[in-house]
């Protein structure tokens, strides 16, 4: 009877690791790394210095942030691209 019940043992074993390799491979989810979103860039063409600043508030009003969700800058010429573009 032991030779029986060990015999079963070591096939329970077998089928329970079995198992928990099934469940375990079932549950990985297959993961996309995210692509950096693109922060929109507008060119200033402005000569004062008060003139942009204005302009930096009023983006701050409306919520955003330089750097963050928008850029600021020079416009770019015809045929011109964005180094990190």
């Amino acid at each position: 009877m032991k030779a029986v019940s060990s015999q079963w043992s070591g096939v329970s074993e077998s089928v329970f690791r079995i198992a928990l390799c099934a469940v375990l491979f079932a549950l990985c989810i297959p993961v996309q790394a995210q692509q950096p979103a693109k922060v929109p860039r507008i060119g200033v063409m402005v000569t004062a210095e008060r003139g942009l600043e204005e302009l930096r508030q009023g983006l701050r009003q409306h919520g955003y942030v330089e750097g963050k969700n928008i850029e600021l800058g020079p416009p770019l010429h015809s045929g011109e691209h964005r180094p990190d573009a």
